[in-house]
């Protein structure tokens, strides 16, 4: 990681119904010569299936 790079993360929840229940969360580092992008989510009953994942990198 950069020594000056921007570090963010956020989510967003969604309770549908009792059984019902929906997230997302994108986390992500940007720096002068690196970035690091993450997007998971989350599906009823609390289990993550395999999600999508964009990690990139460039090393300049």
């Amino acid at each position: 990681m950069d020594r000056d790079a921007l570090v963010a993360e956020a989510g967003l929840d969604w309770q549908a119904s009792d059984a019902i229940s929906l997230g997302v969360t994108y986390s992500g580092q940007i720096g002068e010569r690196a970035q690091d992008h993450a997007l998971k989510g989350n599906s009823p009953g609390g289990s993550e299936p395999p999600g999508l994942s964009r990690n990139t990198t460039d090393n300049r």
